[in-house]
């Protein structure tokens, strides 16, 4: 079973990040891949490669890989109505140095405000509870902190722009990554 599983959660890992990559490649309207951005990729392929080592070189209980693969699953979900909902917004890839033109409010963005990081961050937590390696954890926060980058220079563009004060109304009962309580 646990072979299984391990096959299981590598293919599936492989194919959501091989759909961020291509999918997000056509999407994304940045005039040329900025330097941040692909820093975000070789931390991509790092940290993927850095799971999968620690997810073959140990053995995790049941509930934790189908926790992982269900996690993995909700990530590629939130991942693809996000493209949806975002298609005719002209979204930039992260660390992009142009202001953002268009503000969408839409789908999952009407929750939080990078809802594509939130699907990162929920594959990333995903791998890392199937690896079941407290190895996971430091390589988790470091992405966390990655993303968390990304949003708060994409957020501070937002006042560079006319829709500044859109935006500040919008993050006021929005949540970043997750959406707000109350």
């Amino acid at each position: 079973m646990q072979l299984g599983l391990d096959i299981l959660l590598t293919g599936l890992s492989i194919f959501v990040i091989g759909s961020h990559a291509v999918v997000g490649k056509g999407h994304f309207k940045s005039r040329q891949m900025p330097a941040g951005a692909n820093l975000v990729s070789a931390a991509v392929l790092t940290t993927l490669a850095v799971f999968l080592l620690l997810l073959w070189s140990g053995e995790a209980p049941l509930a934790a890989q189908l926790v992982a693969l269900a996690l993995e699953a909700a990530s590629l979900w939130l991942f693809f109505r996000t493209i949806a909902a975002s298609r005719d917004g002209a979204l930039h890839f992260a660390f992009d140095t142009e202001n953002p033109v268009s503000l969408v409010t839409a789908g999952p963005y009407r929750h939080v405000r990078h809802p594509f990081y939130t699907s990162y961050l929920i594959f990333w937590t995903g791998l890392a509870i199937g690896t079941w390696s407290p190895w996971a954890i430091p390589v988790l926060v470091l992405m966390t902190v990655l993303y968390t980058v990304a949003a708060r220079g994409e957020e501070a563009k937002f006042a560079r722009t006319g829709m500044s004060e859109d935006y500040a109304a919008y993050r006021a009962r929005t949540g970043m990554f997750w959406p707000k309580l109350g």
